[in-house]
């Protein structure tokens, strides 16, 4: 889990093509903590088109993904 939340922030960082498609993906992932990743992960793209995916984060049944 360590080594795919560390994969995801790096991958995220270098600005891929499917970003978007891979947050609208894994902010519906089982594990609560992928999720919290992805939430902070969206926050700090700055991207506008992704308002919907934060606020579905905004929403999450556990706290950690909201607080993201």
């Amino acid at each position: 889990l360590d080594l795919q939340i560390a994969a995801l922030t790096f991958y995220c960082s270098t600005k891929p093509k499917n970003l978007l498609s891979l947050f609208a993906e894994k902010i519906q992932d089982e594990r609560w903590e992928i999720r919290a990743r992805i939430a902070k992960l969206i926050g700090l793209s700055g991207d506008t088109s992704v308002c919907q995916l934060l606020e579905k984060a905004l929403k999450d049944s556990n706290w950690w993904v909201r607080i993201n």
